[in-house]
């Protein structure tokens, strides 16, 4: 019965307000009276029409008495709802903002212990949010979908997160237009801490927030006490604007992987504090003045917008004095298409990267930034130093895209120059300190001019320098000494068989020298390559002058192997049987492998036994690349038909052709019809007669045959080369010759023992000499190449084409052209839309200077403009040319404008009335502040702090006006002291001083009169202060940073302010109709009962918000004495006594 008669009671409250309320949480039950529960509950029947307030005033200040268990699902947060657990007293818990504890034990699986859907203007301020040590139940701290207008903390009002996904938004499905989320801020927040700001907190599951399909979205803010602290596994952020929100991303002043205080990593081997970035359709994306170290990076993925990432450091302590490094890269920015900017010219873009990838490296990829497949990233004014890698920046294009080069050419003491992609801007740093060289220092940016050259001239530091490009918003690789190969990539070929090692296939970038070094520290060899050198340790130095970077060293082992024949042992075979055999080699291989002439194995041991007549070699192998081919070895028939070789002739062949001969062999014991097979050693038949005649140097045998079943074979016979001279032109690598020049070639062709090169035209007339078989810068044509050594031999090549193209006509391409302002800023933008391109481009002025060198000439004055096109032919004719003509001087009109000063330090400054003449159609505004950034678009500025301003006024043209700065002062306001009285508490403890005057703004308390410490803030101007003797407070009123003269208040310990009335006249005539209790206020706890004359309690009231009136239950009470009994507090005596009821 009393559960029902309680839920009518609220529901009868719901039903008469729908006024903006506060609700007071004074009971830390699940359920019931004053509970967090029924404040859900009475805020979301109060309508949202206007604001709600829940604040808490739990009795108590100990951790459990300021914790809420929740066991069951609360209801969902309603409208127009601000939730502020900053409002209870005592202190916050720890180093954060949060006075209560939301401690979650409710069953389900990843249920929110928060939740709203579909609703607006909600913020949550000064909560903890834990679950029980005993359930293994994982929860969401706070659950929202499609919610408009959401702040999680702020700055003293922050909330602590210890549950795994803190901050979940399940905005779905994306093809609903209502259902995405907009303007959230996230601030001042602590994730993955426990309120120490140094210990990890034991989280459910390793991710902070989760944020999906928001339009407009804020972590951090725009003063450091807006910033998060991300720490341990719960730094993971998704946020994914899909197809049907726009807006921004901006993650600024936040702190991550650290503690709270930002002076130490929080060590985490599980995923590390990553903050996520994914977002295909946002308008723009900002990372500003944020720390990240540890086991913390940053990850852009495939967005579509523009990414601005400055001001941030990496890898350093909160000051950016000390290096704490990362265990990771830095930054990855993956397959964004809206390019980026990372840094920035003003001091305050700079990034810092400092003591990265101090375990280990992500996903295979090397660098402090790493860019997969995103074009038009620019890198500029950041600094890098002391990083465990030499590679700051690095680019995997995916085929999307070609990055800019440059590089460093030669250098003075007073200038530097080098090249780079025509037209690119060129930055110039200085490497300053630890042991890699880095672009540690920014000093200046040069231009290359259209063929690649740039120079920088003036004083330069004794240090390295390193240069990076920039291209159409695309960075280059800095120009770092570094290797540029993988290890797979090196090959070793250890000594062998007299041959020496070499160690082959490193690859170095931007180095002036590579030295080979041997263990003993001398110089064995220069270049990548390291060739012809005996066993032993070789390490190779490359070098700019200034840098140098080392491998390790590499070991050239002896792979010889050592045979020994001198005990050889040769068994003929009888005729047709397997009874042959070769013994006595001695060698050191680990394989054998014996071989006929057609290559078949007849044994795979040191003895070759039990084999026919015939010729065998053995291969020896010892198990690397090294092996030794020993013989030819002839076994012969025992009897039989036999080669008699004592009157052999042989004739080498001469000149490299095949004019040698093998003639003389007398061939006894045949019979019948004789058949003669002659082989090369690789087994091809190469003559059938008794005499080989017009065969190349090489080794060959004689096979007879007759009728009988066994034939006979000879011995090896080597013939060698004299005069030798070859060629072999299957090689050749033919160039064309550009469109009317002579920049043809022919190369690759290989030649031996030739002394002279002649390269004849096609009627075989000589056309060069040249020095080598090479034919350089030749026109189109036909052409052979004719060799001669000294004995004298000659050989000829094939002959071989020159192609020269003719040129090519291009189709008509449209342009637009953009007049200029006053200043340079006109443009000619040529769409090359059609199948045939353009292989290069050249824009010349009237004067013939070389202006541009794309599709498109900008920042560009008044004039005439030819257009030259070279086509696929390498042909370059003048394709068009282009007028660019004026347009009317854009100006500002100041004359009517009108401009008011902020007071302060607040937003109350305006600058207004201002008009724009010339230019083109209608006028834009951007107002920039001191710093750069944009802070209106309007015509009028508006709700402005005191600082400079500069207008820039635009038109539908490229014309600009950049006015001067309009400087809006600070004014100071002398504001009133607050008026409060002095405070009589009955014993030590608590103690109230409110405000009496209460206006907007800030009321602040102090110890002393010029104390600058301060004790409390408040907005509504009410302070509780624990006093154990009398004890005077000052107090101001403070508005932006203007503060009134402080006002003197006294917390008196006693009870001689009250009054107590005995007697009162409850007869309605407005006068004497409630009893008085004056000074009561001070006592909103105070217990006070009124007993009748038999004991029983006829009033009974917390505090005395509301007097007695002489009634009970709405009736009159009789004329006469009753006797009160009132508990100031505990600790103080009770007052008790009699009052009289007249009438």
């Amino acid at each position: 019965m009393r559960r029902l008669i309680y839920i009518c009671c609220i529901l009868l409250v719901i039903t008469l307000n729908s006024n903006a309320a506060i609700f007071t949480v004074t009971s830390n039950a699940d359920s019931g009276p004053g509970t967090f529960r029924e404040a859900l509950t009475l805020a979301a029947g109060n309508g949202s029409a206007l604001k709600d307030y829940i604040h808490f005033n739990l009795t108590g200040t100990t951790r459990g008495s300021r914790t809420i268990t929740i066991s069951t699902a609360l209801p969902k947060l309603s409208s127009n709802l601000v939730i502020d657990g900053s409002t209870q007293p005592g202190t916050p818990f720890g180093v954060s903002d949060a006075r209560v504890i939301l401690l979650a034990r409710i069953q389900g699986e990843y249920i929110g212990v928060l939740e709203c859907y579909k609703e607006s203007d909600i913020e949550l301020y000064g909560l903890m949010f834990e679950k029980s040590p005993d359930f293994t139940t994982g929860y969401y701290a706070f659950e929202f979908t499609a919610v408009k207008g959401l702040i999680l903390g702020a700055p003293g009002k922050g909330n602590l997160f210890k549950i795994g996904i803190s901050v979940m938004d399940i905005s779905f499905p994306k093809t609903e237009a209502t259902n995405f989320s907009e303007n959230v801020k996230i601030s001042a927040n602590i994730f993955g801490l426990d309120e120490d700001g140094e210990t990890l907190a034991k989280l459910f599951t390793p991710t902070s927030m989760f944020l999906r399909t928001i339009k407009n979205l804020t972590i951090g803010g725009e003063t450091p006490a807006e910033g998060n602290c991300i720490s341990y596994a719960s730094g993971y952020i998704d946020y994914v604007a899909t197809d049907l929100p726009t807006g921004y991303y901006k993650f600024i002043n936040n702190r991550v992987g650290v503690n709270f205080t930002g002076t130490k990593t929080i060590p985490n081997g599980v995923s590390g504090s990553n903050i996520n970035f994914w977002g295909t359709h946002t308008e723009s994306v900002e990372v500003r003045a944020n720390l990240f170290s540890g086991s913390s990076y940053l990850h852009l993925a495939e967005t579509n917008s523009f990414i601005k990432v400055t001001g941030n450091k990496f890898g350093l302590d909160i000051t950016g004095t000390k290096v704490l490094g990362t265990d990771y890269c830095a930054i990855i920015i993956g397959y964004c298409r809206g390019g980026g900017i990372i840094g920035g010219t003003a001091l305050a873009d700079k990034n810092i990267f400092a003591g990265g990838w101090a375990t280990r490296a992500l996903n295979g990829e090397i660098g402090e930034v790493i860019n997969i497949g995103s074009p038009k990233f620019e890198l500029i004014n950041n600094s890098f130093y002391c990083n465990k890698t030499p590679v700051p920046y690095s680019i995997n294009t995916q085929n999307k895209f070609v990055a800019p080069v440059a590089a460093i050419s030669s250098r003075s003491a007073n200038q530097i120059n080098g090249t780079a992609s025509p037209g690119s801007r060129v930055d110039l740093y200085y490497s300053l300190n630890c042991n890699f060289c880095e672009p540690e220092k920014y000093f200046a940016s040069v231009t290359a001019d259209n063929s690649g050259n740039w120079e920088y001239k003036g004083s330069l530091q004794p240090d390295n320098i390193i240069v990076a490009g920039t291209l159409d918003g695309q960075s280059s690789l800095f120009t770092l000494v570094r290797f540029d190969n993988q290890p797979a990539d090196v090959k070793l070929r250890m000594v062998c068989n007299g041959e020496k090692g070499s160690i082959t296939g490193i690859a170095y970038k931007n180095a002036s020298s590579a030295t080979w070094y041997n263990e003993a520290g001398s110089v064995v060899g220069t270049g990548a390559d390291l060739k012809d050198v005996p066993t032993g340790k070789y390490k190779l130095v490359i070098t700019d002058g200034f840098c140098s970077q080392t491998t390790p060293f590499y070991e050239i082992k002896d792979n010889t192997i050592a045979a020994d024949i001198t005990a050889i042992k040769i068994n003929d075979a009888g005729c047709g049987q397997s009874n042959g055999s070769i013994t006595g080699i001695q060698a050191n291989g680990l394989t054998y492998e014996w071989r006929d002439q057609t290559g078949l194995i007849h044994g795979s041991s040191l003895n070759l036994t039990n084999v026919q007549s015939g010729v065998y070699t053995l291969t020896v192998l010892n198990g690397t690349a090294c092996s030794a081919v020993i013989g030819p070895f002839a076994i012969k028939i025992s009897n039989g038909k036999s080669v008699d070789d004592g009157q052999v002739k042989l004739v080498n062949p001469s000149c490299g052709r095949p004019n040698g001969s093998i003639k003389g062999l007398l061939i006894r014991g045949t019979n019948g019809t004789v058949t003669y097979t002659w082989r090369n050693s690789s087994s091809t038949i190469v003559g059938n007669t008794q005499d080989l005649t017009d065969v190349p140097q090489g080794n060959y045998t004689l096979q007879i045959t007759d009728g009988a079943s066994c034939p006979a074979v000879s011995r090896v016979f080597e013939l060698k080369a004299t005069n030798p001279i070859s060629l072999n032109d299957n090689t050749v690598n033919v160039s064309p010759s550009a469109c009317g020049s002579s920049t043809g070639s022919i190369k690759g062709i290989t030649v031996s023992g030739a002394s002279r090169y002649e390269w004849l035209n096609q009627d075989g007339t000589l056309y060069e000499t040249t020095t080598g078989p090479d034919l350089l810068n030749v026109p189109g044509g036909n052409y052979r190449l004719r060799v001669i050594n000294n004995g004298p031999c000659v050989l000829e090549s094939k002959l071989i084409t020159v192609l020269q193209p003719a040129m090519l006509p291009f189709p008509d391409y449209p342009a637009s052209i953009t007049r200029p302002c006053d200043m340079q800023n006109g443009s000619i933008v040529v769409s090359f839309n059609s199948t045939v391109l353009p292989k290069a481009i050249e824009w010349r002025d009237a004067s013939g200077k070389v202006v541009g060198t794309t599709g498109s000439i900008t920042s560009t004055p008044a004039g005439t403009y030819r257009l030259f096109l070279t086509d696929a032919n390498d042909c370059k004719s003048l394709y068009r040319t282009y007028e660019l003509t004026k347009t009317p001087a854009l100006t500002l009109n100041t004359s009517a404008a009108s401009m008011t000063n902020a007071y302060c330090g607040k937003k109350t400054g305006s600058i207004k009335f201002l008009t724009g003449s010339g230019g083109i159609g209608t006028y834009n505004y951007r107002w920039f502040d001191d710093t750069g950034n944009i802070v209106a678009t309007t015509a009028d500025l508006i709700n402005i702090s005191a600082g400079n301003y500069v207008l820039e006024l635009s038109d539908q043209s490229t014309c600009k006006f950049i006015s001067e700065a309009f400087v809006i002062k600070n004014d100071e306001v002398i504001l009133k002291a607050p008026q409060s009285d002095n405070v009589w508490i009955c014993a030590p403890g608590d103690a109230v001083i409110k405000v009496n005057n209460n206006q907007r703004g800030i009321y602040r308390l102090y110890e002393t009169l010029t104390s600058n410490a301060i004790l409390a803030s408040s907005q509504e101007g009410i302070f509780k202060v624990d006093v154990d003797s009398e004890k005077t407070f000052y107090l101001s009123f403070a508005d932006g940073d203007c503060e009134s003269p402080r006002t003197e208040i006294t917390v008196y310990i006693g009870t001689d302010e009250l009054n107590i009335s005995n007697v009162f006249t409850p007869n309605n005539d407005g006068v004497n109709d409630h009893w008085k209790l004056d000074n009561m206020f001070h006592y909103p706890e105070a217990r006070i009962k009124i007993f009748n004359r038999n004991g029983t309690v006829i009033f009974e009231s917390i505090g005395y918000k509301t007097p007695f009136d002489g009634k009970r239950n709405g009736s009159d009470l009789p004329l006469g004495s009753y006797f009160y009994l009132i508990e100031l507090r505990r600790g103080c005596i009770p007052l008790k006594g009699s009052i009289t009821i007249l009438r």
